[in-house]
């Protein structure tokens, strides 16, 4: 018969499959979907990544970039957790941008404090506790990301800068920058009590200092190389620096604040025994002073007033940094210095002590334009 030599072929090759046969492929297959499945589930669920969810609200990010960045600019744990969780909260789409994008970040913490503040279910000092740690986020970013900027050259120091000049004789003297050129810096003419004119001569060496917002101060050694006026006002002609330094950063950020504020002197009472001291602040409310709040952050304030609080007293405080909102705080003088000039006033540094974290969040909301 043709063909027969083949057969055995046939019945070898295309003999219907067995039912062990079936079973057995029926098994690894499914094994094969299962693996796949697997894997799909794993790369969705593995620590650092973020998969894109519903409605494109999310994109992948790795989480550990997260944390290393978040650590560089000084965030702890429990903030980079509370940080991750208002990203996850916001479902901001690109959570890296924030660290190097300020509208990114505000867009974010505005958003989580006014969650916050609906939020019906939380006391309102949890509400006030949380916003509190959102702020301190937020300085943590905004202080350490401009540190790492700085002012590289005195060429860059802008007009309107406001300067102390130091003689050779350590008198300290205000000052502002009018014109910055390549050739000179242009000063404002220091006022000064007469006698004191041969410091200002042509020749002499200075050391200018002056505070940069939100950044740090700065400081370097010049010289006097002219004198003359710069429309119709007084000024000095002070040589470049190759040697500007940059002092230790601001740990608050400041702002300015032109606000009338009132001091209350204190007295500190010594009460209980030498074993076990205790001290209590009494306030004198009687005896307040009007002073003018210069510049503000939420570590202390910059005060003009024309009584001299002696360096290392206590003062009570009371402001309003917007209308209907009162701030009171008990602060420590940190520094008193005499303006020179008519209508001499007193300029004290005060560092608050006890401030509440109410009054923390006004500032900080005046501060980063949050109101």
């Amino acid at each position: 018969m043709p063909g027969f030599w083949f057969q055995p072929l046939l019945q070898t090759y295309f003999q219907p499959p067995s039912q062990d046969n079936v079973i057995g492929f029926t098994i690894v297959f499914g094994g094969i979907v299962l693996l796949i499945i697997g894997a799909n589930l794993y790369n969705r669920s593995k620590p650092g990544t973020t998969s894109k969810r519903k409605g494109g609200s999310q994109t992948r990010y790795n989480r550990f970039i997260f944390d290393r960045m978040a650590t560089d600019l000084g965030l702890n744990r429990q903030q980079r957790l509370f940080l991750k969780q208002m990203v996850k909260i916001s479902k901001i789409r690109h959570p890296l941008l924030i660290f190097s994008n300020p509208r990114a970040l505000d867009n974010m913490l505005k958003n989580a404090i006014s969650k916050l503040e609906q939020n019906t279910k939380i006391s309102d000092d949890t509400m006030v506790a949380k916003t509190n740690q959102i702020y301190e986020i937020k300085e943590l970013i905004d202080s350490n990301t401009k540190q790492k900027v700085g002012l590289r050259s005195t060429l860059l120091i802008r007009p309107e800068q406001p300067l102390i000049l130091t003689t050779h004789i350590n008198e300290r003297y205000p000052s502002k920058v009018l014109v910055n050129s390549s050739k000179a810096i242009t000063v404002v003419f220091p006022a000064y009590r007469r006698g004191k004119e041969t410091m200002w001569r042509k020749g002499n060496r200075l050391k200018v200092f002056f505070w940069r917002e939100n950044d740090s101060g700065y400081s370097f050694f010049s010289r006097i190389i002219g004198s003359d006026s710069y429309n119709n006002q007084p000024c000095l002609y002070l040589q470049h620096s190759r040697n500007l330094k940059r002092e230790q950063a601001r740990k608050n950020v400041r702002k300015p604040l032109k606000k009338s504020a009132f001091l209350f002197p204190t007295d500190v009472i010594n009460l209980g025994d030498k074993r076990r001291p205790k001290r209590k602040l009494v306030v004198h409310d009687q005896a307040r002073h009007l002073g003018m709040i210069m510049d503000i952050s939420v570590g202390g304030c910059r005060i003009g007033c024309s009584k001299a609080y002696a360096k290392g007293k206590y003062v009570k405080i009371e402001f309003d940094i917007k209308l209907g909102t009162s701030i009171t705080a008990i602060g420590k003088v940190a520094n008193v210095k005499r303006q020179m000039g008519a209508g001499a006033t007193t300029i004290m540094n005060i560092k608050f002590v006890k401030i509440s974290n109410k009054n923390r969040n006004h500032i900080y909301s005046y501060i980063y334009h949050y109101i």
